[in-house]
């Protein structure tokens, strides 16, 4: 018997107004992405070379009245187009994947998440997959207003 893991998937994009080599740099530098991503804090690398396959790093997120922190390894890497890592923290399990494409003047930014584990039941049931494609969408929108500064 075969049991599939229940899972739930979040996207959400938007262009911004700046080269993708420009919002790589921003994006790419994880210590300081709780200056400009609100629902981020405490991002660090822990081990191997960031953003290359196998680094590993932490960040916290407090999607709702608990803050959560995600301990994520690299899987695949291709600054400044894609990455992609395999996270876990509070029982729930997540792959993420970011791209940045070029998009006439701009980047088109994609946010692309699967959550599974055993606490998803919980996470569905204080962070539905509205509320988590918001606090993406929020993400986002601070990471255009960051890369569209003058």
């Amino acid at each position: 018997m075969t049991v599939i893991e229940k899972s739930v998937v979040v996207q959400t994009s938007l262009t911004i107004d700046a080269s993708p080599d420009r919002i790589w740099a921003i994006f790419g530098d994880l210590e300081r992405w709780g200056e400009w991503n609100p629902g981020c804090s405490n991002a660090k690398a822990e081990a191997g070379q960031l953003w290359k396959p196998g680094a590993v790093f932490r960040f916290t997120i407090k999607p709702w009245w608990r803050a959560i922190t995600f301990q994520a390894t690299v899987v695949e890497s291709s600054p400044p187009s894609r990455i992609l890592w395999l996270g876990k923290g509070g029982g729930i399990y997540g792959q993420q994947t970011f791209t940045f494409e070029p998009d006439g003047g701009g980047t088109l930014v994609t946010s692309y998440e699967v959550f599974s584990g055993p606490m998803l039941g919980l996470m569905q049931l204080f962070a539905p997959s509205g509320k988590v494609r918001e606090e993406m969408a929020r993400g986002l929108d601070a990471l255009k207003a960051r890369g569209e500064q003058r």
